[in-house]
């Protein structure tokens, strides 16, 4: 049986044995592209919000939270729905300017910000967060989180956050008031924020109601008066399926109910294999490690996981190299001493890592990867596809593919 895989830029064919009982699990393609007149409707009808053009004033200093090079948001194309509506006041573009909420990211280059914002680089003002300086602190939310947010995002009289919804390990979905906290909040706020997900019994995955990690987020963005937000649902091919707009948190809710219709997918039971690729976080591994969440799901105990992932810049974090390499008794010391100065990075390889690593044998293809940095992570590395199949797939496995792997999220029949 052939399948065709997203690999990045690229696309990978797959030749699985038809001794395998295959299932391919795709983000679903009923769903077609928004029409102009659709996009017009949703601008007009906002969710829990005045329409923009209404919210906003003549004098008013505007804000666009946009999302960094990591994530697939479509930000040229988001900016130009906010533009549409602010053209009607009008805004001049001297009030207007651009932060990228980074977190805990790198910082980019020029030519990174000119490829997400296009035309838009040269017309506005253009920031980046950075995540040790330049905020101040608003106060605490009901579970201890310093609200410490970038004083450009504060001086605002109006703050727009740009994002797409889709599953996150732990936001339940990503977008909404995400670019708030962590996007653009200190580092301590946002390692406060995100150490909730070790807290025991909590479902995190696919969940955002109960969920005190997106709950947190949420009272934070309260707390710093972020106003709206435009954020889209992606297809295969990256295009919008879907858009909200309004209320950052009542708009993010109807937005998370349109994306569970494209990206969650109910499965029978647990497969022997799952072959998922990192699609569309194939920046670097410290992002593809994300096609682990939905891949481990799905996959039974003591199965097997192969991820195909480009990493086009490697692993993305020498910490996380580490950190990767080390047992979850090695983590969780790190976690309750509090001695990592980027917390986040022990916290991936916690979650993304070490969880799979200790449910599942994990297979990596990736041309981006060494394989002695792999192997250090007690996973095998292999020189291609074709080699991975041969030595992981055996006759009468049931096998999973995820071909949007970071996309799409298997959901167990009860």
């Amino acid at each position: 049986m052939k399948i065709n895989l997203p690999y990045g830029k690229e696309k990978l064919t797959l030749d699985l044995p038809d001794t395998a009982k295959i299932d391919v699990l795709e983000t679903a393609g009923i769903r077609q592209p928004l029409s102009e007149q659709e996009v017009d409707s949703i601008l007009e009808n906002p969710v829990g919000q005045q329409k923009l053009e209404e919210l906003v004033d003549k004098g008013d200093q505007i804000v666009i939270i946009a999302c960094d090079k990591a994530r697939p948001t479509p930000n040229e194309l988001l900016i130009d729905f906010v533009i549409s509506r602010l053209s009607q006041v009008p805004i001049p573009d001297k009030n207007i300017s651009i932060v990228f909420a980074l977190g805990t990211h790198p910082q980019m280059n020029e030519k990174e910000m000119r490829a997400l914002i296009g035309k838009y680089y040269d017309r506005f003002q253009i920031y980046q967060h950075e995540v040790d300086t330049n905020t101040t602190i608003l106060g605490k939310t009901k579970r201890g989180t310093e609200v410490n947010i970038n004083n450009r995002v504060l001086e605002a009289d109006i703050k727009i956050g740009l994002a797409d919804v889709a599953p996150h390990p732990w936001a339940g979905y990503g977008g909404g008031t995400k670019v708030i906290l962590p996007g653009v909040s200190n580092r301590r706020s946002i390692n406060h924020n995100h150490q909730m997900m070790t807290l025991p019994n909590v479902k995190f995955l696919g969940v955002t109601k109960g969920n005190p990690i997106r709950e947190d987020m949420n009272e934070a963005a309260k707390i710093a008066s972020m106003d709206y937000i435009v954020n889209a649902i992606l297809g295969k091919k990256l295009e919008p399926l879907g858009l909200v707009a309004g209320d950052p948190i009542k708009a993010f809710d109807a937005g998370v109910e349109i994306a569970k219709t494209v990206y969650e997918r109910t499965i029978p039971e647990e497969y022997d294999v799952v072959i998922a690729t990192s699609f569309p976080m194939d920046l670097n591994f410290y992002q593809g490690s994300k096609g682990f969440d939905n891949a481990r799901v799905a996959v039974r105990p003591r199965g097997k996981i192969i991820l195909f992932t480009p990493s086009y810049e490697g692993v993305g974090r020498e910490d996380f190299a580490y950190y990767s390499t080390l047992s979850e008794a090695e983590l969780k010391e790190i976690l309750l001493s509090g001695t990592a100065r980027d917390l986040i990075e022990v916290l991936v390889a916690y979650d993304d890592i070490n969880r799979t690593r200790e449910k599942a044998d994990i297979h990596i293809v990736s041309k981006g990867l060494k394989r002695e940095t792999v192997e250090s992570w007690r996973m095998a590395y292999h020189d291609s596809p074709k080699e991975a199949i041969r030595k992981v797939i055996e006759p009468g496995d049931s096998v999973l593919v995820l071909p949007e792997g970071a996309f799409t999220l298997p959901v167990l029949k009860e």
